[in-house]
């Protein structure tokens, strides 16, 4: 038995790491106790809903839903675990444990949903416990298989602490890769260059604004992860500026801020070099250290429609704000779209008025967050 157990748990670990992988440790679990369906599910106590990670045994999907949206709430394994607090401790439990047959076999869980699918005895444990939520393992099978034993609650109870153990470590990662993808998402929507550097200088990720900038080739370029402008004082001044933000050589970290030219002889690119400090160990992985955020001053922002959308701008009021969430001064503004520095004063009013700011500063950051920009 030990080989099957040792087998068990590291499918388990395996599983933490590729979700597909609970199919088969399932399907080995069902093996080894003599079970016939399994699954693993996270029940919602509060709305008595629940939805079902993974599962085995339950051919027709049909049942599944129907669990998910009508007989969970209706459990009654469920009802009296969680009242009698037997799931609490992370306990194998079986079913004659939790609530006598007798009493199963009057409900309508029992009669409309078990016994349909040819299922009757459960053990489980219960793998992760929140407020007005839990995740367990229920294992089933048929009325003339006979309960579950003292064998397959000593195996179960020896395999649970694994199982929690992994099941934290795949929520933990999972919460990981959607916060990373999220993130990803946010980034290619801002209308700002953003660019990581990793610890020992490579370049980590690269937005859309930012490759976009970089692929033009006019003035900054990369190079083998390493950045490449114009002149090679300006390249110089650049990669010095990461390295400082790195710590490169022991040096004391800090940002910067410098311009590069362009071949084209548009306004120079801005950019703003920051360190990113982080207190987690790396374990080898080259962890993000650096940040470069470039702007291109000759970029507009297209966001007219929805910015009259929100506040209620008129066209002249829109192009004023445009250029002026481009980085263009009120004056060059004015001049730009043929009207008195007056008249663009009176226009900025009007912007502050309709987005409820008072300076300058503050109606730039309620522009670009308003989510104008996340359409592009």
């Amino acid at each position: 038995m030990k080989p099957e157990i040792d087998e068990l748990i590291n499918g388990i670990y395996s599983a933490a790491e590729d979700p597909s992988g609970w199919r088969l440790v399932l399907r080995r679990l069902n093996e080894t106790v003599r079970a016939t369906a399994s699954a693993i599910v996270f029940e919602d106590l509060n709305c008595h809903t629940a939805s079902v990670a993974e599962m085995v045994g339950f051919e027709n999907p049909d049942w599944v839903g129907r669990y998910q949206h009508y007989y969970a709430a209706r459990n009654p394994w469920m009802q009296a675990a969680t009242r009698n607090e037997l799931f609490n401790s992370g306990a194998v439990v079986t079913s004659q444990q939790v609530l006598p047959d007798t009493e199963l076999l009057k409900t309508e869980y029992y009669n409309d949903f078990l016994r349909r699918l040819d299922l009757h005895n459960l053990t489980g444990a219960m793998l992760l416990q929140e407020p007005g939520a839990l995740s367990h393992l229920s294992i089933l099978r048929p009325r003339r298989m006979g309960e579950f034993g003292p064998r397959e609650v000593r195996i179960l109870t020896t395999i649970t602490p694994h199982l929690r153990r992994a099941f934290r470590m795949h929520q933990k990662m999972a919460h990981a890769a959607w916060e990373r993808d999220a993130i990803g998402e946010i980034l290619d929507r801002v209308p700002v260059g953003v660019v990581l550097v990793g610890s020992g200088g490579k370049v980590l990720r690269v937005n859309r604004s930012a490759s976009v900038i970089l692929s033009s080739r006019d003035g900054l370029s990369l190079k083998r992860d390493s950045f490449v402008a114009v002149s090679s004082a300006e390249t110089e001044a650049l990669r010095r500026a990461v390295a400082v933000a790195r710590g490169d050589s022991g040096a004391t970290r800090s940002g910067g801020a410098l311009t590069i030219s362009r071949i084209s002889e548009r306004r120079p690119f801005s950019i703003l070099v920051s360190p990113l400090i982080s207190e987690v160990a790396n374990f080898g992985v080259e962890s993000p250290a650096a940040v470069l955020f470039i702007t291109d001053p000759e970029r507009h922002v297209e966001a007219g429609d929805l910015w009259r959308r929100l506040f209620g701008f008129t066209p002249a009021e829109t192009a004023l704000a445009a250029r002026l969430a481009d980085g263009t001064d009120l004056a060059d503004a004015a001049d730009e779209l043929h009207i008195t520095v007056g008249t663009a004063r009176v226009h900025l009013k009007r912007l502050f008025d309709k987005t409820e700011t008072h300076r300058q500063a503050e109606l730039l950051r309620t522009l670009l967050l308003s989510g104008a920009v996340a359409g592009r």
